[in-house]
Parts: structure tokens; sequence; C-alpha cells
């Protein structure tokens, strides 16, 4: 495998994180030399992973490489919302006549070679602090296990994280005992579970998944996790036509060329959709990216007349063509479109960024809407960057890469951050981007990453809150917000009466009682949400609490709650636990936070008359 980007991720502040596999020899990144733990086996090289971060202005930050003699193999990186790196790995412990032997992760923690039955685990996940410290190396397999059933029965398949740090984690095991014996698979043969960790690392639970991927398919697709419904989609290709190698969800076998799954967070299979093309032929999903809507954009290759949903394609050349679509949560299809080429080209990734989608690939010749990447003879293939309408998928852009006469040069990940995008790319031997100009100095490909966008690092944390006022029958409101405005979406949640989207909107209650009314509002940094109660009584109506304010938010060490009114209050790790109870009286006090992680939580709050208030805290 050449050197690539195949994964990045990027934290609240605008630091970006890369995965991208690694060769033996002249390892550096950015000028800076790495150790390699690679070897050479009949004169090919196994391949190692390097995990590396960069600020928001371009600087490297740190960089770790991860791997053993043997080939490795890492899927992808996802961050916490506080900014911590998380990754998981299929990594074979051996031995080799060079310098190193065991699992490295980078220097500080290793995986001695005791022998081929001791230390026998392939299945990793692994977590970085932001500052690229070493957290904890999980893995669920028995210490027992064999090196041929280890490395025959198991693989990893991908990991998902979301904003509180949780991982969902999905692998093929075989039967037997995981986690210290906390999980049992009783199944026979080698089958798919989703196993998660808490962001200390403790194993929380795992479950079967109603979906079968064996074989090279397992490399040929993606995953990603909607955090606010936990429903997890898959999206790939079929490799092969092969008996023994195949895709099935919930029992159905995928008999096209690509396909798309959702999963529920307990592992059972939701539905299934296929394109309408049978040919494979280099044809397939090879990237899916979520919107803060939880609309899937899908991006890949067809041949031929092809089609998803209620869209087709009818293409005026033979070859492979690059495509995206847009899918709702449920599997309908909103939009889709391609581009004619003179060659197979590839669209590699796909990233939704506000109101635009962003694709990456490399080719020659692609026309997409008029908008193309030109066509030199004997070229090789140039790096492109299409941008799309999120709302229409009307083309809206091409950036092109320019690059030496003959290269073979392709996009392959991308990133978003307050409205920038992060390309990262694999190129042979030149390549122009803007103002630089960078060259490869060894024989084999080079991965590279570049920033597009304004000059703007980080993104704005929200606070959401608002009020209400009663109306004379005491069973409607006018609600306003006024928490802080630099959000994208916003959505209301009047207990289980009814929702809005709109920014003041009003309600009703049908009758009278307590409802527990909330807004949502999200950017770039996610989804935060803000809570109080609305008590209805016949002819009345209370609302909320009086005038309260948290800060500072984010804290560190010391809250101050400034109340009008005495208040109990409880806060709670956003997995339910409770981790300080306390009341404060009228006007400011302070409240110690000592001896409490660093994370996210919520912090509850009620009055003497039981109307409640709860709010997102960040302790530091």
């Amino acid at each position: 495998m050449p050197e690539k980007v195949v994964s990045m991720a990027t934290d609240p502040k605008g630091n970006l994180f890369a995965l991208s596999p690694v060769g033996i020899s002249q390892l550096e990144i950015d000028g800076v030399p790495k150790e390699s733990y690679s070897s050479y086996a009949g004169g090919d090289a196994t391949l190692d992973y390097m995990i590396s971060s960069f600020s928001c202005e371009g600087e490297l930050r740190w960089a770790k490489v991860i791997g053993g003699p043997s080939d490795d193999y890492l899927k992808n990186i996802s961050t916490d919302a506080m900014g911590n790196v998380y990754t998981s790995g299929y990594l074979v412990n051996t031995s080799s006549s060079q310098t190193y032997e065991g699992i490295h992760f980078d220097e500080d923690q290793v995986v001695e070679f005791e022998g081929w039955d001791t230390n026998s685990q392939v299945l990793y996940l692994i977590k970085y602090s932001n500052d690229g410290e070493l957290e904890w190396v999980r893995t669920p397999q028995p210490d027992d296990i064999t090196f041929v059933s280890s490395v025959t029965q198991n693989r990893n398949l991908g990991v998902e994280v979301d904003p509180q740090g949780n991982s969902y984690w999905l692998c093929n095991i075989g039967q037997g005992t995981y986690c210290n014996g906390a999980y049992t698979n009783s199944t026979p043969g080698i089958s798919m579970h989703l196993f998660k960790y808490d962001t200390e690392g403790n194993f929380i639970e795992a479950n079967p998944v109603e979906a079968e991927i064996t074989g090279y398919n397992t490399m040929t697709f993606k995953m990603v996790r909607n955090h606010v419904t936990g429903v997890i989609y898959l999206a790939g290709y079929r490799f092969t036509y092969e008996d023994s190698e195949f895709v099935k969800v919930d029992g159905q076998q995928v008999t096209h060329s690509m396909y798309l799954a959702a999963i529920d967070s307990d592992g059972h299979a939701l539905w299934l959709k296929e394109n309408t093309s049978t040919t494979m032929s280099g044809a397939g999903f090879n990237d899916i990216s979520l919107d803060n809507e939880g609309n899937i954009y899908l991006a890949g290759g067809s041949i031929g007349n092809d089609g998803f949903g209620d869209i087709t394609f009818a293409p005026t050349v033979p070859y492979v063509y690059p495509i995206v679509y847009k899918i709702d949560a449920e599997g309908n299809t909103l939009w889709g479109t391609f581009a004619n080429t003179v060659a197979a080209v590839n669209a590699s990734a796909v990233i939704a960024n506000g109101d635009e989608v962003i694709v990456t690939g490399g080719g020659i010749g692609v026309n997409w809407s008029g908008f193309e990447v030109p066509l030199v003879p004997n070229q090789g293939y140039d790096i492109f960057t299409y941008k799309f309408n999120a709302a229409t998928g009307q083309v809206t852009g091409v950036e092109v890469v320019e690059s030496n006469f003959g290269s073979w040069d392709y996009g392959s990940a991308l990133a978003q951050s307050n409205g920038n995008y992060f390309l990262g790319a694999q190129f042979e031997y030149n390549i122009t981007l803007g103002d630089f100009d960078l060259f490869s100095d060894t024989q084999q490909s080079d991965f590279v990453i570049a920033k597009y966008g304004d000059d703007v690092c980080g993104c704005n944390e929200l606070n959401p809150s608002f009020t209400a006022e009663a109306q004379q029958d005491g069973t409607g409101f006018a609600f306003e917000y006024t928490g802080s405005e630099e959000y994208f979406t916003i959505e209301w949640f009047f207990g289980n009466e009814g929702t809005s989207t709109d920014k003041n909107p009003e309600f009703t209650f049908a009758q009278p009682g307590t409802y527990e009314v909330c807004v949502t509002v999200s950017n770039l940094c996610g989804n935060i949400e803000s809570c109080q109660q609305v008590n209805v009584t016949a002819g009345a109506a209370t609302f909320g609490l009086a005038s309260v304010k948290i800060y500072p938010n984010p804290a560190n060490g010391v809250l101050t709650i400034d109340a009008k009114e005495a208040l109990s209050y409880e806060i709670y790790s956003v997995l339910g636990s409770k981790v300080l109870t306390g009341n404060v009286q009228e006007g400011a006090s302070q409240v110690s936070l000592q001896g409490i992680a660093s994370g996210v939580y919520i912090i509850k709050l009620k009055n003497t008359q039981g109307i409640q208030s709860t709010q997102k805290l960040i302790i530091e």
C-alpha cells in the first residue's frame, strides 16, 4: 500500500489528526525523523501506521508510529469533544531478523514477543490525549488465545467515538469469551460484534450485529455513527463474486455491486439498500459522511447505467465514473450526481461542511456539470476536489492540484473544522498546492495534507438558553431563544407534545401537566442542549427557574452558581453516574470541583417547588 492519508479528524480548536500507512525507510514527518518498526520479507516491506497531529496553523504538534514486523492495519481515527484521539487496529505480534519485534505503540508501550502463543491478541483499541500522550490500550481478546485462532478469526472493522468519549468498536470475532469474561460470543464460526468502551477504557457492553462481512470485503467498507440516534451506517462494495466472500445484512445477501445498511445501537439491522447495477469492475462506495441533520453522503464510482433509489445515471462513456449521493436517515435518495470521464475515475472521500459537500479523488478528463479536470494525454492522474450545494447537489466549483507529467496522484481523505476543510492525499513526485511546491525524494508515494478556506481556527462554543412567556389561557407559551447565535441548526422539543425548528416558536400544550422543554442547537463543535420545565395548570403557568447563571463554563476547579433563589444541584457524568450534589443559597455561590475528572457533564438545578433546569457542563 502506498503512503497516503486514509482517515482524518479535527478537534474544536481546529487541530487536525491524520492516519497514514508508512514505509520502512527514511521515515519522517514535516522534517522530523521517526522510527519504523516494519521489516523486509521476500523483498517486500511491511507497513506501520502513523498518527500525526497538526495545529490549526499547520505546525506539527506530534506524531506516533504504531506497528511491528508484520503488516498492520488501522482503519480510521476519531475524536471526542475534548479533542482526545482514538483508533483501533489489527496488529500482529511477531519477530523478525531485523531490529524490532513485538508491537510498538511508538516509544510509549511495547507488547513483547515471547513466543507464538503468548501475547497473541491482534485486536487493539487505543486512546491518545489531545497532546499525544498515550492514555490507554485495550484488547477484548483473552490472554490465552492462540496465535492461529487470533489471526484467522478476528478482524478490526473500525471505531466511532461520540462527543463524551465512548468508543463503538466493530469487530469480527470467533466463538469464545472476551473482555475478561464479561462477554461471551456463542455464535459458531466468525461473526460481527459491536464493543462499547467508556472514555477511561472501561468495557461497558458488547452486542452481536445482524450483519456479516467476510474476506476482503472487510477492507472495502466504511462505517459512521449518528451520535444522536445511535444508528451506525455501513457503506461499501463487494470485492469479488466468490461465494466464500460475501456481505449479508439480517440474513439478506448483497447481490449488487454496492450497498448501504443501517444498524441500531443494539446491533439490530434496520434496513439494507443496494444500487441498481451488479457490475463491479472498480465500482463501489468508497466513503460515507453525515451532516448535522443526520443526512448521509456517499462517494465512490460506478460503471454503465446505474442508480440508487429513485436516481439513475446514464453516462456517455464506458469507464468507471465518480458519483455522489445524498440519502436521508431512512435510506431514501434525496439527490445524486455523476461526472463523465475519459478514463476510470473514482471519488475517494466525502465530507459535509455546512451548506457544502466536498468530494476528492484523482483523475484526468473529468467533466462534472461543466467543471473540468483537464485532459493531458499520458500525464497520469491529478488530485481534484469538487464542491456541491448540500441542498440541491449542484456542482459549485473544482480545485485541481497541479503535478508533474506522468505522476499518479489521488485525494484520499477529507475533514472539516469551522468552515475550513482539510485535504489528505498521496503524490509521487512533485505537486503544487497554492504557493507551496512539494517534492518526494523516495521511490514510492508520500502523503500530503493541505488546508483550504478562511484563516480561522477553532469554532464557537455554544451556550443555548431560552425564556418563555405564558399566554392568558395558561397552556400556550411564546418561547424566545436567548443563547449563542453562532449555530447552524435549532430544534425545540416540547416534552412528548411536539417539536419546532423556528427560532422563537409559539406552542400550546394540550392539557395541564409538567413538561420538559429543550432547545438543541448545533454547529461544527457539535450539538448542545438546554432544558427547563414548564408547569401548566388550569388558568395558570410557571416556567423554569428564576434567573440563574453558571460560570465559568468550561470550569477549572471552581464553579459559580448565581441564583435568585435557593437551589439544590446535582452533577452527572454523561453515563448517568452522580458525581457531586449540594445546595446553594440566593446570590453567587462557589462550588468546588476538586477531584472530578476532566470531561463533559450534566448539571441539574432544582428549586424548593421542584422546578428543574439542566445544562451541559465542561470541566477542564
